[in-house]
């Protein structure tokens, strides 16, 4: 069977028809292959800024510590500061106010042995007139 021209003009029609599809899904694989790289770039650049986001909050986190290292310092040495002052002041006190306070504990251990001394002294008036009695 020898091929008619019609059905060599149809073949030769859908031979074409298939080329122009392959050229289609070429064209669709090209475009597709450049929307992956986009897309690899795009992650890539994410992934780029990403990184320079966590180092600039390492950095700005690695600042705020080292500030607040330096001002728990100085609150450390003020009161330091403010301790020696308070144990000055007391020395001062104490050697100012050290002898009156003594000489007001003496006043008062001797005003309790006086009272001591009486409440004896009651006691054995009291033991006498039950004794006389």
């Amino acid at each position: 069977m020898i091929p008619t021209l019609e059905t060599l003009s149809m073949l030769k029609r859908e031979q074409v028809r298939c080329y122009e599809d392959i050229i289609s899904l070429e064209k669709s694989s090209k475009d597709i292959n450049a929307y992956l790289q986009r897309s690899v770039d795009q992650q890539d650049g994410l992934e780029a800024q990403l990184r320079n986001v966590e180092r600039r909050m390492k950095d700005e986190l690695a600042q705020k510590f080292n500030d607040l290292k330096e001002r728990l310092d100085q609150v450390e040495s003020e009161l330091t500061n403010l301790i020696v002052a308070a144990e000055n002041l007391y020395a001062s006190y104490m050697q100012m106010m050290g002898p009156e306070i003594a000489f007001k504990r003496q006043v008062s251990e001797l005003w309790d042995n006086i009272c001591d001394f009486m409440q004896s002294a009651l006691l054995l008036v009291v033991l006498n007139i039950c004794i006389l009695v």
